[in-house]
């Protein structure tokens, strides 16, 4: 991969430091936007001059977010797993199941958002933890169902042997089954906030943004693609309740 230095005082602006690279280093646009970390729409906005933003700044920018998106996932796990403890009981495969998904890694960008947002009101981030971690059961729990043979069928994520592999395909519907449901209970408890109508405008939106007209009502259309082609418009639908039903309620999360 080509090196770019980004060693170079940052007072220029970096709409003409881009064309600069683009010239002598011969990349593309897409190459170049890959380099720096950035969309090819932005940075087609920064070569025109449209932003005031330099190189080592936006460097910096990136090393910040990673550096708060790796702190943030650290938080969350830490919270997943002192809420899906083990213990002795008859159920704990199930809950050794759930630990499974939940607890496999991933980005954790919903939780990111979900704390992020929270910040920017100064909300306790023990608040916003549990907040967080309930988003990602109810991502955890979509993405066991997901790879059922009934649906996409996969044996693998991430990696590792998806759950009904692992487990059993009774194990996987019932991990994700209680996953949502422990996902509400964790946002219905007052430690999750003390004012019970703080708690109701979560769970509502958590269930608008998790059910037949969310995330669960876009994976019917993407199973629905198998079979039919879509338009834009379909397309559209399909990416707005699949997957940004619950991108969105992460975003707002933390201003409710």
């Amino acid at each position: 991969m080509t090196s770019i230095d980004h060693s170079q005082s940052d007072k220029p602006q970096m709409g003409g430091r881009v064309r600069r690279l683009r010239r002598q280093q011969g990349l593309s646009q897409a190459r170049l936007a890959t380099e720096l970390g950035i969309s090819a729409s932005y940075l087609n906005l920064i070569e025109h001059n449209r932003r005031n933003v330099t190189v080592p700044l936006l460097i910096k920018l990136a090393e910040r977010f990673e550096l708060e998106l790796s702190d943030i996932a650290d938080d969350v796990n830490e919270t997943l797993d002192g809420l899906l403890e083990m213990d002795d009981d008859p159920e704990a495969q199930l809950i050794e199941a759930m630990r499974y998904s939940a607890l496999d890694g991933g980005k954790r960008i919903r939780p990111f958002m979900v704390v992020a947002s929270a910040d920017l009101f100064n909300v306790d981030r023990t608040s916003s933890l549990r907040a967080a971690a309930a988003v990602e059961m109810v991502h955890c729990y979509s993405l066991v169902h997901d790879d059922l043979p009934a649906m996409d069928d996969d044996d693998l994520r991430r990696g590792k042997p998806t759950v009904h592999k692992k487990f059993d395909d009774a194990t996987a519907i019932l991990a994700g089954d209680a996953l949502l449901t422990l996902a509400f209970e964790i946002i219905a408890d007052p430690t999750t906030h003390e004012m019970a109508s703080v708690r109701t405008e979560l769970v509502k939106g958590l269930a608008k943004a998790s059910g037949g007209h969310g995330m669960v009502g876009g994976q019917m259309i993407d199973l629905a693609a198998e079979t039919m082609a879509l338009d834009i418009g379909g397309i559209t639908r399909l990416q707005q309740l699949k997957t940004g039903a619950m991108i969105a309620f992460s975003c707002e999360a933390g201003a409710i």
